[in-house]
């Protein structure tokens, strides 16, 4: 008999915190619809590439793109070798322009503001080679979505 209230408490315990901690979790912030130009930043590219310093993102319906540059520096004989790129939420193929030494992604899926993880795959290498590089998106200026329309 004792087991059994003892198993049923544990039961609701461990319910009871579990419900607490999934109602103190932070809400995913709704950012406003439109497009933004913020500082971007890419973690993890070598020295012959550099990502442009602001990108675009675009928020539609909740949803969270984002189009940025990655430019050639060194040799300038060829813009970077980008198949695509992927993150949790989805993945684009880039538009490569020889001409400028630029390879731009545009509207890749992110699942957040701030710190994304993405994995790309070159084929500047011997062979078609994935690499991992963290996005760092600074979204201090998107306007959270508001729940009344202003008039």
């Amino acid at each position: 008999m004792f087991r059994k209230h003892f198993a049923a408490l544990l039961c609701f315990v461990l319910l009871f915190t579990l419900s607490a901690a999934l109602c103190a979790a932070p809400a995913r912030a709704a950012y406003a619809d439109g497009d933004y130009t913020v500082s971007f930043s890419m973690e993890g590219l070598g020295r012959h590439n550099v990502a442009w310093s602001s990108c675009t993102v675009h928020v539609e319906g909740g949803a969270l793109y984002v189009d940025f540059t990655i430019e050639r520096l060194d040799p300038r004989t060829q813009a970077p070798q980008y198949d695509w790129a992927q993150t949790s939420v989805g993945a684009v193929t880039p538009y490569i322009n020889n001409d400028s030494y630029t390879c731009t992604f545009l509207r890749l899926p992110i699942p957040n503001l701030g710190r994304v993880a993405v994995t790309m795959q070159t084929s500047a290498m011997s062979a078609p080679t994935l690499v991992d590089y963290y996005l760092n998106i600074d979204g201090s200026t998107i306007p959270e979505a508001t729940a009344e329309p202003t008039p």
